[in-house]
């Protein structure tokens, strides 16, 4: 059974990817479920209530980032990796490693704004964490394998 602090790790994702995709209203759009049902899914109010697997496969194709498929991978001691190494150039990779060490900055920023770091904040930057991971290795594979004229 899972515990209050995995929910709240997994509604933080859940409202990462929102923000990934834009907004409620483009959430809503890209899901077959209404904005106030995407709200609740990441609202810790209502703690029983997560968004549907479908509606979280629609929201990471959308928003580019497999944000609550990296955090249930994580709760079940998993690190999600992109099967393909990163696409494109070097310059690329490179750039979405500094791009993730910015997120983890900013989910760090947030948490400590009030001098505390509550439960869902540090999930929030474990999972900001793990993603940087996730683009190291893949910058890793680009820069091993790449031709010296690339």
């Amino acid at each position: 059974m899972m515990q209050p602090v995995d929910i709240a790790a997994l509604k933080t994702a859940t409202r990462l990817l929102v923000q990934d995709v834009g907004d409620l209203a483009a959430a809503a759009s890209a899901t077959r479920v209404s904005g106030a049902h995407i709200a609740r899914a990441y609202d810790r109010q209502f703690d029983t209530t997560l968004a549907p697997i479908d509606v979280i496969a629609d929201l990471e194709r959308v928003g580019g980032t497999p944000r609550v498929t990296a955090e249930l991978a994580r709760l079940q001691g998993h690190r999600l990796v992109s099967l393909v190494a990163a696409q494109g150039r070097m310059g690329r990779s490179v750039a979405q490693v500094l791009a993730g060490a910015s997120d983890v900055g900013a989910a760090y920023a947030r948490a400590t704004e009030d001098g505390r770091v509550t439960a869902a904040e540090r999930a929030a930057i474990i999972t900001e964490l793990a993603e940087l991971a996730a683009a190291v290795e893949a910058a890793l594979g680009v820069l091993v394998t790449a031709n010296e004229t690339e």
